[in-house]
């Protein structure tokens, strides 16, 4: 006759809890692996020209949902603020303080070093890979890629989950930025004739 002791049953009962934990919580942080590291160096490229990426764009989105431009938080809710940027152009003025962004040339980022201690396997099936293969599918057929076509890959590749990563939330923030007025003061001194 075998005699389970109590503390051993319950032992037990934690070990495969304890594994299924671990492979839930483990799969999905695997999913975001290249875009935890590019968001990682865009905040870095930025914190290296003296602007804090994160507490500037946490402003940003602040004034977005002052001004009822963004509804919420959710990824579906920046999933809709891509939309109506692409569908609408709309037109924002925003404050001046944000003209800093303007003084960095985020051209010369490097997306390809960010990433390249990244195993090529992971970075293919990422939704950043999948994206730039449909945005460059689109230039070789076209030889050129409209804002449209951009604007394809995007609805076709990112859910709303997606918009709720950091690095897309980013990306949303950065765009509407990028193609907003920047507000422009009365001078101080009126010109003499």
């Amino acid at each position: 006759m075998i005699i389970f002791d109590i503390e051993m049953l319950n032992k037990m009962k934690f070990y495969p809890t304890l594994t299924l934990l671990f492979f839930i919580f483990g799969c999905t942080q695997k999913e975001y692996i290249v875009e935890d590291k590019l968001h990682e160096c865009t905040v870095n490229y930025y914190f290296n020209h003296n602007i804090d990426l994160d507490a500037e764009l946490v402003e940003f989105e602040k004034l977005l949902l002052e001004k009822k431009i963004l509804k919420s938080k959710s990824g579906e809710d920046y999933h809709k603020l891509f939309d109506d940027m692409i569908a609408h152009n709309f037109d924002l003025v925003i404050p001046q303080k944000y003209d800093i962004f303007f003084t960095v040339d985020i051209s010369s980022f490097d997306y390809n070093e960010c990433i390249s201690e990244i195993d090529a396997s992971i970075i293919k099936k990422s939704k950043y890979y999948q994206l730039n293969v449909a945005t460059l599918d689109y230039y070789t057929h076209q030889h050129r890629t409209k804002i449209e076509d951009v604007y394809q890959a995007y609805q076709t590749i990112l859910s709303d989950k997606d918009y709720d990563h950091p690095y897309y939330k980013t990306k949303v923030l950065l765009s509407v930025l990028f193609t907003s007025d920047i507000e422009v003061g009365i001078p101080n001194k009126l010109p003499t004739q």
